[in-house]
């Protein structure tokens, strides 16, 4: 092509944390793909991403172009619902159902809705794509568990195609 192509990502620098880079194919394209992670923000408990994929295409050229994925928080909030009664915290993902007791972890602090998004992370693993997200109810100490979203290629975007969640494994003494 007589040149090469550069992709600028800016404010990719963080003092404290490194972006990650993959090499793998998650289109099923049997051409690898690079997936760059960036941190967002970061600090008091909190580490953000954005995720940046650069599909390889042959057109006769080896070459990348950037396509977009859809963010962890707008994944989780078109794919979960999560909803609090009491000390009981609920994720409905589909037809399934997660119920967290948020008061057995030692968690004392009363809570007007749990959020999603402190701690997020972009990962590729054997050709697919995955992103995760905490689910707390405090920033940063009341983490109950975290929500697993698995991505798929449209043609267009990678989008999440569904979600899972996992509690917490960690439950606290309560005095």
């Amino acid at each position: 092509m007589g040149g090469e192509l550069l992709y600028n990502f800016p404010n990719w620098y963080n003092a404290k944390f490194a972006p990650k880079l993959f090499y793998e194919d998650i289109n099923s394209d049997v051409l690898k793909d690079v997936i760059v992670v960036l941190i967002s923000g970061a600090g008091s408990g909190i580490s953000t991403k954005e995720i940046h994929v650069l599909n390889q295409v042959h057109d006769p050229y080896s070459r990348y172009e950037e396509v977009p994925v859809e963010s962890i928080n707008a994944a989780v909030k078109r794919l979960v619902k999560i909803e609090q009664k009491g000390n009981e915290i609920t994720a409905l993902i589909g037809k399934k159902k997660y119920v967290v007791d948020y008061k057995k972890f030692g968690y004392q602090t009363p809570v007007d809705h749990p959020g999603v998004g402190a701690i997020e992370n972009y990962e590729p693993k054997d050709g697919i794509l995955y992103g995760t997200t905490n689910v707390f109810v405090t920033i940063p100490e009341a983490y109950i568990g975290s929500i697993k979203v698995k991505y798929a290629w449209d043609g267009k975007m990678y989008k999440a195609e569904s979600a899972v969640f996992k509690a917490n494994p960690y439950k606290h003494q309560v005095d």
